[in-house]
Parts: structure tokens; sequence; C-alpha cells
């Protein structure tokens, strides 16, 4: 049985122990998964999480800087102006100085990250996917 593995090859067959791996999460599955930890409906984890997003928001846009612990820092990083090439048009054009929206994870959502990505090479090299 052939399936994809953990970073998008082919699975050889008998591989089935290793994790299989999500591509995205949608606003659905994040409303259920947070109305079941905390116990509460899914109104109101979809209105706890909209909530949580237009406060980062209106922080974003009031000091430049949010930092949430275990998860990391969003900042306000400014964007230069730029002249630009357009293969299509064979033209050059202007992009205006402005902002935009960076991330910088914190050390803890670092290290779980990587641990659970070097759990799942282990287990894929005990089965023999790959070694590194």
């Amino acid at each position: 049985m052939a399936g994809i593995g953990i970073f998008g090859g082919k699975k050889k067959a008998g591989a089935d122990e290793v994790e299989p791996r999500k591509r995205f999460q949608t606003d659905p599955e994040l409303i259920k998964e947070y109305a079941t930890r905390l116990d509460v409906s899914c109104e109101d984890a979809k209105f706890l999480i909209d909530t949580l997003v237009d406060t980062v928001q209106y922080i974003l846009n009031r000091d430049g800087v949010v930092n949430i612990r275990r998860l990391g820092l969003l900042f306000l990083k400014i964007r230069k102006r730029a002249k630009m090439w357009n293969p299509l048009s064979k033209e050059y054009y202007k992009v205006a100085l402005g902002y935009h929206v960076r991330f910088s994870p914190s050390g803890s959502l670092k290290s779980k990250v990587n641990n659970r990505v070097k759990d799942n090479l282990k287990r894929a090299g005990e089965i023999g996917e790959g070694k590194q």
C-alpha cells in the first residue's frame, strides 16, 4: 500500500506506524478542537478565537509588537520602497512603502516542533523509509 510519507514522499508498504501529516488546520477544525479542550459550545469557541484575533490585530496596529508567551512574537516590519520588474509586461513598477507582519517563534515552540520531527524521523528510520 503506497501512500504519502513524512515529508511528502511515497511511503513503503508496512509503514503505517508513522503518524499521517495534515497539510493545514481549517477554521472549523480549530473551533471544534478549541471547544472540546475548553468544554464549551462551538459558538463560544468561535467567539473566543475571533476576539483573540481582533485583539492581536488591534495591539499590532497600536504598538507594532505582540508577544504571546510559549507561542512567539508578532511584529511589524517596514517594507522599503522598491522598483520591481514585471517580466510579462517588461516594465518596472514601484512598490510603495508599507508594513508587513513577521513572526518569530518562541524557544519552547521551536523545541516542541523539533522534537516531534526528530521522533518522526526515528520512527521512519526504524521502518526503513529514510535515514539521515
